[in-house]
This record gives C-alpha cells, structure tokens and sequence, in this order.
C-alpha cells in the first residue's frame, strides 16, 4: 500500500467516527477512484485527454484504474463539463 492509499484509510477511519460525516465516505471513495483513473494514465493523455482519447486508451486506462469503462466515461463527461464552465466569463 502506497502514501495516498494509507492517507486515504486514515481520513475514512477518522470521519467513520464522526456520524455526521459518514456520508463523506462516499465522497471520499469516489476521489479515490478518480485518483486511480488520473494515476493510470500517461502524462500526455492527462494533459489532451479529449483530443487523443479513442477505445483502445479507455479500455487500458480502466483495466489500470480497476474501474468499470462507464465510470471512466462519466469523469471524461465531468471533466468536459469543468473545463467548460472554467472557460465561462
């Protein structure tokens, strides 16, 4: 297990603790898995990755992340989405 990955169990162990805050865990299960999805991609498709994106760079992308193709494909509609508003005046 690596930095992130203990850093990520602590701060849900500690917010578990907090009933409150429980519904954080979610959230924070969802970074980590856009985590593994930016970690498994190569630093050109993270700066271009609407340009250079076609079927076979998903496929190993989230084979790498451990993630379903759709999810994959639902933060590439997020990002898009982001970046849009960014762009907004």
């Amino acid at each position: 297990m690596d930095e992130k990955e203990e850093t990520f169990d602590d701060l849900r162990e500690f917010l578990w603790q907090i009933p409150a805050m429980r519904s954080a865990i979610a959230t924070l299960d969802h970074v980590r898995r856009l985590c593994g999805i930016i970690d498994a991609m190569t630093p050109d498709e993270r700066r271009n990755f609407a340009k250079i994106m076609n079927g076979s760079r998903r496929r190993r992308i989230a084979a790498g992340a451990g993630v379903e193709l759709a999810e994959l494909r639902q933060c590439d509609t997020f990002a898009a989405a982001m970046k849009h508003m960014a762009r907004r005046p």
